[in-house]
């Protein structure tokens, strides 16, 4: 009974001997491990026969698992990728003083806009600038032109025998209200577009640069399954993981 027990005994550790994972570094060092979770970028396992901590390698580190029922899992080297590639923020450089106050001085002085979009490359503030001096230009037009030419001199003559000329100044009250208020129209105008000058070149930014997730190698997986015995191989199975 003793020697049953005891092959019993032997059997169990020889099982949980051969029920062990193998890593194989890239380094073609060999660990044996028990594989706890592999996720997209890294693999996690603790170390057989312990209840110790649970430690993590990346993906990059290694070159094949070799799992207790006989697969083999081989991961690619991944390349070094851009920040951006790797849909990683990339921290941008702001506009300096200097920028800011040449793009408003062009806007103020030259050509309303062409600062903000040359400099700060900024063609829809400079666009909303450009189109607020032109209406604003024009209401003020319309309106000046309104109140000088609603007073005119008109010949009058007096007498009948011997008539006298003379000119009289006629006003047209209605033709000049609607000149102040075309004025008044227009100077809100080119106020607001003075104002949304100054605001838009000193908080206008830098726009982030695009990420975009493209193929990551790190997440494509190819697995070697043994056939009959481990010197054959049966099938190649290849994935890739997604991330939402």
């Amino acid at each position: 009974m003793k020697k049953i027990l005891c092959m019993f005994v032997l059997f169990c550790c020889g099982f949980m001997v051969y029920a062990q994972d193998i890593i194989t570094l890239r380094t073609g060092e060999e660990i044996e491990v028990l594989i706890q979770e592999i996720g997209v970028d890294n693999v996690k396992y603790k170390k057989p026969g312990t209840e110790g901590p649970i430690y993590t390698l990346l993906k990059s580190e290694i070159f094949m698992i070799k799992y207790a029922n006989g697969e083999r899992e081989t991961f690619k080297e991944v390349p070094a990728q851009p920040a951006a590639a790797a849909g990683i923020a990339v921290p941008v450089d702001n506009f300096t003083t200097g920028q800011r106050w040449g793009a408003w001085a062009i806007n103020n002085f030259l050509v309303p806009g062409l600062g903000s979009g040359i400099i700060m490359k900024d063609w829809v503030g400079g666009s909303i600038m450009a189109g607020l001096t032109l209406a604003g230009g024009i209401f003020t037009g319309v309106g000046i032109s309104s109140i000088l030419t609603a007073t005119t001199e008109v010949l009058v003559s007096s007498g009948s025998y011997y008539p006298s000329y003379y000119y009289e100044t006629e006003t047209d009250s209605g033709k000049m209200i609607r000149g102040i208020i075309f004025v008044g129209v227009g100077s809100l105008v080119l106020l607001g577009e003075f104002i949304f000058n100054i605001v838009r070149c000193s908080s206008y930014d830098k726009p982030a640069p695009k990420v975009t997730q493209g193929f990551n190698p790190a997440r494509l997986n190819a697995a070697l399954l043994p056939g009959k015995n481990d010197t054959e191989m049966e099938r190649v199975q290849v994935s890739y993981t997604f991330s939402f």
